[in-house]
């Protein structure tokens, strides 16, 4: 599957019904498209149709994200339980960037771009998950105070180590490009969970 690349076009005069493409062909790719078809064969297919509904496109991406939720409300790193409210408390800890859409896309800690809706996508340049900054082999969960967005590859390189770890994926210009930095979370947020953790 090839990577839906809003970044060109998200800061433009079309950028809505850029988006609103890009996340209907994420939509068609889920275990709902049979239903999407049967119930709206003669419309979704025209970004209009998306207008003519009136339809903000942060109720598009979350209703996106809830069909993907329903198929995969499961972290099989951490053999954790993901629920919605999970998904969008690490989405809004991730950077905004000036210019683009902060419901679209964001950078995470790493400097890696980020699509709201490639939310459990590893293998899109925009897919991320869901990061436990103190690890639960450290004794960390899925509370608010711990998680945030990471893109998937530096969700993996990240692994368990806390609080330095390696970042394999950052930003350049429009696009992620593989490197290598080694990286150390905050001390506020250090602080923080220690409050919470007692190994952090």
């Amino acid at each position: 599957m090839q990577d839906k690349d809003p970044l060109r076009q998200s800061s433009g005069k079309n950028h809505k019904a850029f988006a609103l493409r890009v996340i209907f062909e994420s939509f068609i790719g889920l275990r709902g498209k049979r239903l999407m078809e049967r119930t709206c064969r003669n419309g979704l297919r025209n970004n209009n149709y998306f207008k003519r509904l009136q339809f903000s496109w942060r109720e598009i991406v979350n209703f996106v994200l809830e069909i993907k939720y329903s198929c995969k409300g499961y972290n099989k790193m951490t053999k954790d339980t993901i629920t919605l409210d999970m998904i969008t408390t690490a989405w809004e800890k991730a950077r905004v960037i000036e210019g683009f859409d902060a419901d679209i896309i964001r950078k995470d800690a790493c400097g890696a771009w980020i699509q709201k809706d490639m939310y459990s996508q590893p293998g899109s340049m925009y897919g991320w998950g869901i990061d436990m900054i103190l690890p639960k082999a450290l004794g960390g969960d899925m509370a608010k105070e711990n998680i945030r967005a990471l893109n998937y590859r530096n969700l993996v390189s990240k692994g368990n180590d806390y609080p330095s770890y390696k970042a394999v994926y950052t930003a350049e210009g429009l696009e992620n490009k593989e490197t290598e930095m080694f990286l150390t979370i905050n001390k506020k947020v250090r602080s923080n969970l220690k409050i919470k953790y007692e190994h952090a």
